[in-house]
């Protein structure tokens, strides 16, 4: 029942966070110059998306972004295994894009791990992506309600110190 798909969805997204949390830390080491050129490009190119309100552009825009990163890993198994993970949670991350300005967060978010792995901070990288990834399943558990109605809402959360399963209640 939708229980048993409320927890496959956590579980997966879960996996999800960490494979691109791994990818970011790998990308700051591993990225060439000219993928390094490329992301940024690819990157500033989302702006004008978000300027002009453009969702259905931006749902494209961010595959091609997490590709790049997933890419820029230089793991072949883990860009594989990602691609592969992301096929199975692609309707739900794709429901993110429905919540109100979430576009313009999403952007913001790429933002810190862009400048992250252009910097050469895998760490950073690691950590950026990592909340990125959370905000993704909370607003994705938000937009499709049936995650988001499992415990009343308690006060400001801080991202940095909880695991997906946790945000995707919250």
């Amino acid at each position: 029942g939708s229980e048993m798909c409320i927890r496959d969805s956590q579980n997966i997204f879960l996996v999800m966070a960490e494979l691109e949390t791994l990818a970011a830390r790998l990308c700051a080491t591993a990225m060439t110059d000219d993928e390094r050129c490329r992301l940024e490009a690819l990157h500033a190119s989302g702006e004008a998306l978000v300027a002009a309100a453009e969702v259905e552009r931006y749902r494209s825009h961010n595959d091609r972004f997490h590709d790049a990163i997933y890419g820029g890993s230089h793991n072949g198994f883990l860009e594989e295994t990602a691609r592969s993970v992301r096929r199975r949670v692609a309707p739900f991350r794709r429901l993110q894009f429905d919540a109100d300005r979430r576009i313009d967060r999403s952007q913001e978010e790429h933002g810190r791990v862009v400048a992250a792995i252009l910097a050469g901070d895998g760490g950073a990288a690691a950590e950026a992506m990592g909340i990125h990834m959370r905000i993704v399943g909370r607003t994705v558990g938000d937009v499709s309600g049936g995650l988001a109605d499992r415990k009343p809402r308690m006060g400001p959360v801080s991202y940095t110190h909880l695991t997906l399963p946790t945000i995707l209640l919250v």
